[in-house]
């Protein structure tokens, strides 16, 4: 099982193992790391947004869900909604005001198919 490790804005980071192919956001839950969300993990919200500090080729390729609520940075990412293979350090950023996401917007209405 990959390791993650969670860096808080205070205190000392957390860690643990989570099973191949896990969304950080379960991860998280798993280790005890808070990582805020308000949606359900539907990718809507943006509030898991996260950075990979390290480790980034381990994680799946960045969704049109997570690239509407997040910068262009490719380190940014949705904690709902980003998955990972191999060992990573993250640290918890909160939501991106709107006028800064890379999409500009709210996924529902700029991802065919999406669940309203």
């Amino acid at each position: 099982m990959p390791r993650v490790m969670f860096h808080a804005a205070a205190g000392e980071p957390l860690s643990g193992d989570a099973p191949a192919l896990c969304r950080i956001l379960e991860a998280a839950e798993r280790v005890g790391a808070v990582v805020e969300h308000a949606c359900g993990g539907q990718a809507r919200c943006g509030a898991c947004r996260v950075r990979i500090e390290d480790g980034l080729p381990h994680c799946s390729p960045k969704s049109n869900a997570e690239r509407a609520l997040t910068t262009a940075d490719p380190r940014e990412r949705l904690a709902c909604q980003a998955r990972f293979i191999g060992a990573i350090a993250v640290r918890a950023l909160g939501p991106l005001p709107p006028e800064q996401r890379d999409g500009a917007g709210p996924v529902t209405p700029r991802v065919p198919g999406y669940p309203v």
